[in-house]
């Protein structure tokens, strides 16, 4: 995720966003909430695009589009993991 300045405070079920992210529109900020609550102490996270969604009350396509709105806002840092055998 983005710098600390950026980043939400991070709670168990609960994440206090910045104005700026709000103001991205619903979908992206309740995505961005959604990750909030994955993140680990290191502000990363690795849900799946199921959970994102299931957790920001948006279907999957609703929520790839906000991680692609937060990606170009420079909210999110996304980077894509492959395993061993070349699957994701």
């Amino acid at each position: 995720m983005a710098d600390d300045e950026t980043f939400p405070v991070v709670g168990t079920r609960f994440a206090i966003l910045p104005i700026w992210i709000m103001e991205l529109g619903p979908s992206q900020a309740m995505v961005y909430a959604s990750l909030a609550t994955f993140a680990n102490a290191d502000h990363k996270c690795w849900p799946k695009m199921e959970s994102i969604a299931l957790r920001a009350h948006v279907s999957t396509r609703t929520a790839r589009a906000a991680i692609r709105a937060l990606e170009e806002a420079g909210a999110i840092e996304t980077l894509i993991r492959r395993r061993a055998d070349g699957g994701n």
